[in-house]
């Protein structure tokens, strides 16, 4: 059997770098080749699922399939056992249980899940990411907030990003220009999040969106290693130093490590593991207010698809559709009603919709 790198390579999906660049990421965290090349955005979750079908010779259990699996399917394979062999049962036809494996070709798993379901088994093969999410789900085994992060982040591309068609082609080449037209006709804050997320998630390895509010900031939206639970909980007032208030005062962008305050200490552990490093944070202005962030960082060690001029120009592309939603909210109420200031209005506008 091909080896699922070399099989990546020979199909022209990856390069060789790539396949380098993952190994070292496996050798120092742990977890399935094709787990550390999607961190890595060297291909699709698609692509992935189909050289691994390639390879196991067996079908491949579909991101769905492990979405709001049955009780009465679950139940048919002890916990144990599933999370002894990274196996999760996900429908049942007549005597057939189909169940998704992380190593399906393993013999020894195969014939026990049979044995303790009494079912004919049919194997699919599964992502890591999945299946470990879908146990800890199911199956009370803890995963990883590796794992969870970055299946939030395979959702959230599935949606937004089409499968590349090959190795060296990338959406580098969407451009700011291209991007701003697609925000030409967009008329709500929930859709500019995804259109900006959409663009910035292949360049960098953390994207978090922020709202301002008279008071403070609010974690928004986010894509990559961002924690999907902490986020949207994060609350940061301007009665304290931090980046948010120096963005408030006037301040252009930042551009580095942040500094070690508490507020941003704070901020860190909304983000999430790995602590944030090189970041750029640039902020979105309605006017002269203060109406979001973007904070965006790179890997260590390698450099940025996207520069902070770029980031820049897609901030103030962002602040033009804020305020065009500003003025359709606007027109849409009674010219007797209170004239709130542009960043209330742009938290305003997202309220609660755009989640």
């Amino acid at each position: 059997m091909k080896r699922i790198g070399k099989l990546l390579v020979d199909l022209g999906w990856i390069t060789e770098q790539d396949l380098q660049r993952a190994l070292i990421s496996q050798r120092a965290l742990g977890g399935s080749l094709g787990t550390c090349l999607l961190e890595h955005d060297a291909l699709s979750e698609e692509r992935l699922m189909r050289a691994l079908a390639h390879q196991a010779e067996l079908p491949a259990a579909r991101p769905w399939d492990l979405t709001n699996v049955p009780q009465v399917v679950r139940d048919l394979l002890p916990a144990k056992v599933a999370r002894r062999h990274k196996a999760v049962p996900f429908r049942m036809i007549g005597n057939e249980l189909y169940v998704a494996m992380v190593n399906p070709e393993s013999l020894e798993a195969r014939d026990q899940i049979a044995f303790v379901t009494g079912k004919e088994l049919r194997p699919h093969v599964g992502n890591e990411v999945r299946i470990l999410v879908a146990l800890d789900r199911y199956y009370d085994a803890p995963s990883d907030e590796r794992y969870l992060q970055l299946e939030a982040r395979l959702d959230y591309l599935n949606e937004r990003i089409s499968d590349r068609p090959g190795p060296r082609e990338s959406t580098e080449s969407v451009t700011v220009s291209d991007l701003s037209r697609r925000l030409a006709v967009v008329d709500h804050p929930g859709a500019l999040a995804q259109e900006m997320l959409s663009y910035l998630a292949p360049k960098f390895r953390r994207v978090a969106l922020f709202q301002a509010l008279s008071h403070g900031v609010r974690g928004w939206r986010g894509v990559g290693l961002v924690s999907a639970k902490e986020l949207p909980q994060y609350r940061q007032g301007f009665h304290e130093p931090s980046i948010f208030l120096e963005l408030k005062a006037g301040k252009r962008c930042h551009v580095g490590p942040l500094s070690r305050v508490p507020a941003h200490r704070r901020l860190e552990r909304a983000l999430g593991e790995p602590p944030v490093e090189h970041c750029f944070v640039m902020p979105i202005h309605v006017g002269r207010r203060l109406a979001a962030v973007i904070l965006c960082e790179h890997a260590k060690h390698t450099r940025p698809g996207t520069d902070a001029t770029e980031v820049e120009r897609i901030a103030s592309a962002a602040g033009e559709v804020l305020a065009r939603c500003i003025r359709n909210t606007k027109s849409s109420t009674s010219s007797l009603s209170p004239r709130p200031s542009p960043a209330a209005d742009a938290a305003r506008v997202d309220e609660p919709s755009a989640t």
